[in-house]
């Protein structure tokens, strides 16, 4: 009788082991799975970012670009002033208040504060929307009510006002 429980406990124990060695044969082959599924989320989260750089960097110049392009213009006013008189540039807040966008293509620009004129922009009345540069204000930038027939440099603005 001792034997045959020796017999069977060994029996036990050996069947035990063979599923011990089923497990671990899943669970290793889980393992390599979530292994491969981390390489290619790593190598596609690495490639992200460098599009995202890509992309970052052509803002940049983007950004360089029109800048430099506003103050080309200003370099022109302080040239010959009666260029720049009562021209609109083709930006505007009509969108959203005092968030400044071309009317060419509704891009966000910002404005550097300098290219103000003193106490500009104010939004009179809440109705200046559109800027332009004005004779008074030093051939600087003021926000204007869109109606005015001034000429325009880039797109005349939408007769919103």
């Amino acid at each position: 009788l001792a034997t045959i429980f020796l017999l069977l406990a060994m029996a036990g124990r050996c069947h035990s082991q063979q599923l011990d060695h089923i497990q671990l044969s899943r669970i290793q082959g889980s393992i390599e799975a979530l292994t491969q599924v981390v390489q290619e989320l790593s190598e596609n989260v690495t490639s992200g970012i460098g599009k995202l750089s890509d992309v970052t960097a052509g803002i940049g110049k983007l950004s360089e670009n029109v800048t430099s392009g506003i103050e080309k213009m200003f370099n022109l006013l302080a040239i010959d002033p009666a260029k720049g008189h009562d021209t609109y540039v083709g930006l505007s807040d009509l969108q959203e208040e005092g968030t400044y966008r071309w009317v060419a293509d509704g891009t966000i620009h910002q404005i550097v504060e300098s290219w103000w004129g003193e106490g500009e922009p104010n939004n009179q009345g809440s109705r200046e929307h559109c800027v332009h540069f004005f004779h008074y204000k030093g051939d600087r930038l003021n926000d204007h009510i869109c109606t005015n027939k001034f000429r325009y440099i880039c797109e005349k603005p939408a007769q919103l006002d």
